[in-house]
C-alpha cells in the first residue's frame, strides 16, 4: 500500500453508533442483524494515514496488526462529517466486543452514500486496481507499507534502535 495523505479528525465522546447515524442514504442492514452495538470508549484527536492498495490483498492482508488498526464507529462517522468523499471506496476496521469488522463507506454515482459492513474473517479479494483505500490511526501507517528498504529504516528508527549503514 501507498499513503496518499494523513488527516485528522477531533475528539470523540464513544457515543454513535454507524447503524443509527444520518450521514449515510444507505445503512447496511448487517449492522443491526449482527448487532453492532459497541460504540468504544472516547477517543482524542486522532491523526489517520489514508492509504491505496497496489496489491490485490484481503481484509487480513490489509490490516495485519488488526488491534492496532481499529477505529471505533464514532471514529469513522467523524471521518465521514469531516472529509468529502470521491469516487474510492474506503475501508475502516473497528472491533465490536471480540470481533473484528470492517465498514466499506462508498460514494455511488448517482450521488448516495453508501455504508456496508462485512466480517474481518471474509476471504474475498479486493483488485489492487480499484482504488480501494484504507484508514487507519497514523501510528500504524509502518505496518501497511509496501516493505522497501526506507521503510525498513523509518520502522527501525522509529522504534529506538540506530541505522548504522544507510544505502
Amino acid at each position: 500500500m501507498k499513503q496518499i495523505t494523513t488527516l485528522t479528525i477531533p475528539k470523540t465522546k464513544g457515543k454513535e453508533l454507524i447503524r443509527k447515524s444520518k450521514l449515510f442514504d444507505y445503512t447496511d442492514s448487517d449492522f443491526a442483524n449482527w448487532n453492532l452495538n459497541d460504540i468504544g470508549k472516547p477517543k482524542p484527536k486522532t491523526e489517520l494515514s489514508v492509504l491505496e492498495l497496489t496489491e490485490t490483498m484481503t481484509f487480513k492482508q490489509m490490516f495485519t496488526h488488526p488491534e492496532k488498526m481499529t477505529l471505533t464507529q464514532e471514529q469513522i462517522l467523524e471521518f465521514v462529517k469531516n472529509y468529502k468523499f470521491d469516487d474510492k471506496t474506503y475501508f475502516f476496521l473497528f472491533k465490536n466486543r471480540d470481533k473484528f469488522f470492517v465498514a466499506r463507506v462508498l460514494l455511488l454515482l448517482d450521488g448516495e452514500l453508501k455504508v456496508v459492513v462485512n466480517r474481518f474473517e471474509r476471504d474475498h479479494i479486493w483488485i489492487a486496481g480499484s482504488r480501494f483505500r484504507v484508514v487507519v490511526p497514523q501510528t500504524t501507517e509502518t505496518l501497511l507499507l509496501t516493505p522497501t528498504l526506507d521503510n525498513a529504516i523509518k520502522i527501525v528508527k522509529e522504534a529506538g534502535y540506530k541505522v548504522y549503514k544507510e544505502v
